[in-house]
């Protein structure tokens, strides 16, 4: 089954380059990737710019109404506190939707991914590691996993 994780860089490319290199793992047959989108603010600019990211080995890739709804309820002013039918699949709840639409702030990006399980490792490497700033911010992954997952980014 698809999973959703949030992935949180402290630089505006860090999502969209964490998102090319998932899709070389995708390629490479270390991951099952359905879809990934960024949302990216760079310094000085008024408001993030969101993207669906066109992955070339997607298995499953959601339309433009899917993530329209998942950014409209993170970065519109009109959001409010509405969690769309989009996130609700993967078990988004409203404190869920307040904590990411916190987390978009300026000089920084984030990373949609809705994938199945693979290889951790690779994973791991293809986001820079613990060496590099990057934060799981939200998952519907069983609690172990999330806690195995978060623990491969913590430094030690």
């Amino acid at each position: 089954m698809a999973s959703l994780s949030v992935w949180g860089f402290d630089s505006p490319g860090g999502a969209f380059s964490a998102g090319v290199r998932l899709d070389e793992l995708a390629q490479e047959g270390a991951a099952r990737l359905f879809d990934t989108a960024t949302v990216e603010w760079a310094h000085g600019q008024s408001k993030p710019r969101t993207t669906q990211t066109r992955s070339r080995f997607a298995q499953e890739p959601r339309g433009k109404s899917f993530w329209r709804s998942v950014f409209d309820a993170l970065v519109s002013p009109a959001g409010g506190d509405a969690v769309p039918e989009s996130l609700e699949q993967f078990s988004v709840d409203v404190e869920d939707v307040r904590h990411l639409r916190d987390r978009i702030t300026e000089g920084t990006s984030v990373l949609f991914v809705i994938a199945e399980p693979g290889d951790r490792r690779r994973m791991v490497e293809a986001f820079g590691g613990a060496s590099r700033y990057v934060e799981l911010i939200y998952s519907n992954l069983p609690a172990a996993e999330e806690a195995e997952l978060r623990a491969a980014f913590t430094k030690q």
